[in-house]
């Protein structure tokens, strides 16, 4: 079998050509350049996978960054500056590692514009024992700046000294807590988060696992990940959808369609195979009712006043489930996910009817249900206590100084995830408050 380093070698060198000298040099590029040049199939596939990734998560984040590649085996990402440019690099072991997991390649990218927006890089200047490293990054990939001569150069050192800047603990939380939203606004599976974490645990060992150096991992951490995911209606939906190919994926005029539920002016009209009955029950019906069990403490009498029974109900809810976790365009999940809003009772229905009606094409009319300071104070201590939404009694608990139900969360948590959408900077705001109240904690 041949080794990834000389796969990377003759990747870089088919694209370089003489001006790539020494294999054992690491070599940065221009991932957009590259791009437009290469005319290699399976190479224009992986770029467009990788730059999909990053215009998606820059949209969610409202943070501009280069794409760097660098023809290394070791498996690591960095994020730096390059003259004031915001700068993400990854090593082609990397890719390679996690080709057949598109998430979690967007959860590193997620993870490290997380690092630039909460300023690490600025802050580790005074700290970290590399305080040459932007100078090194300037003097290596001056020649592939737009407009240079080159499209890769040499950065003999970069790696290594990019591995003496390590990020403490408080920072990787975080990044963590700022990634994590990034990577559901855009639309990815933050379980790759997860997959990722657990891939770098099994490897611990490895040497060419750089990563566990500067970004250090454990099951403390993989577990405050989940909670992140657990306490996000948004990403616990996500997590349904199966793991899918870096290289599979399309270019990114064919996945706009796929985030215009997150961007765009309109929900996506599913496939009509996919809003088909089950056992009779239309999506909408089944959205309808599974809205009013949430809300109604009697689940037989929302049976009974829809003609269902509770096994008939189950194997409708598996159905659709299932239809939803198979749908990588979401536009099911976006369907069901506006009729119960729609269908929304009780003192905040105007907020879920608010929501279904900008998931049609507009934005948000409503005032918030409640503070943002509240919201990020309820958030923050369902992440705490962890499985705290599984015990309906300590989750009223914690509601009820608030003057909320369980069922007036979910409304709540709707609406300020889709103004989180809307608002890049109530988004930012929300990271800033969160983080804060992890700091005072800590």
């Amino acid at each position: 079998m041949i080794s990834r380093v000389l796969r990377h070698t003759v990747l870089f060198a088919a694209l370089l050509g003489a001006g790539f000298a020494h294999a054992g040099e690491p070599e940065l590029i221009d991932a957009q350049k590259w791009l437009e040049q290469t005319k290699v199939e399976k190479n224009r596939r992986m770029l467009n996978g990788l730059l999909e990734i990053k215009n998606r998560l820059e949209q969610a984040s409202q943070i501009k960054t280069r794409l760097l590649l660098q023809n290394d085996d070791d498996i690591n990402a960095f994020a730096s500056e390059l003259e004031g440019e915001k700068v993400i690099v990854f090593n082609l072991g990397l890719i390679e590692t996690f080709e057949d997991d598109r998430d979690a390649i967007a959860a590193v990218y997620a993870h490290e514009l997380a690092h630039h927006a909460k300023d690490h890089i600025g802050k580790g200047k005074s700290t970290s024992t590399a305080l040459g490293v932007l100078g090194a990054l300037v003097g290596a990939a001056i020649d592939y700046k737009l407009g240079g001569g080159r499209l890769g150069s040499r950065a003999s050192g970069f790696a290594a000294t990019l591995l003496d800047r390590k990020f403490n603990r408080d920072q990787e939380r975080e990044a963590d807590s700022a990634g994590i939203p990034w990577l559901v606004a855009a639309g990815y599976n933050p379980q790759g988060a997860i997959r990722m974490h657990r891939t770098l645990l099994a490897q611990s060992d490895n040497e060419q696992f750089s990563m566990m150096q500067t970004h250090p991992t454990s099951e403390e951490r993989i577990e405050r990940l989940e909670k992140l995911i657990r306490d996000d209606p948004a990403a616990v939906q996500l997590a349904k959808v199966d793991k899918a190919r870096l290289f599979e994926a399309p270019p990114p005029e064919q996945q706009a369609a796929s985030s215009s539920h997150q961007h765009g002016p309109g929900a996506k009209t599913p496939d009509a195979k996919l809003l088909e009955p089950i056992e009779g029950v239309t999506l909408d019906a089944f959205a309808k009712i599974s809205n009013e069990l949430t809300y109604q403490q009697n689940a037989a009498a929302v049976y009974r006043k829809h003609g269902i029974s509770a096994d008939k109900y189950q194997r409708v809810s598996a159905g659709f489930t299932a239809r939803m976790a198979a749908d990588q365009s979401f536009a099911l999940s976006e369907h069901y996910s506006g009729r119960f809003l729609a269908a929304s009772q009780g003192p905040y229905a105007r907020y879920g009817t608010d929501v279904a009606q900008a998931m049609k094409g507009g934005r948000l009319k409503e005032s918030p249900p409640i503070t943002l300071e509240q919201y990020v104070a309820i958030s923050r201590q369902l992440q705490q206590q962890g499985e705290l939404a599984a015990d309906p009694k300590a989750m009223a608990q914690l509601l009820k100084p608030y003057r909320l139900s369980s069922y007036d969360w979910v409304l709540v948590q709707n609406w300020w995830g889709r103004k989180f959408n809307e608002d890049s900077q109530m988004m930012q705001r929300y990271i800033t408050l969160l983080s804060q109240q992890e700091e005072e904690a800590s």
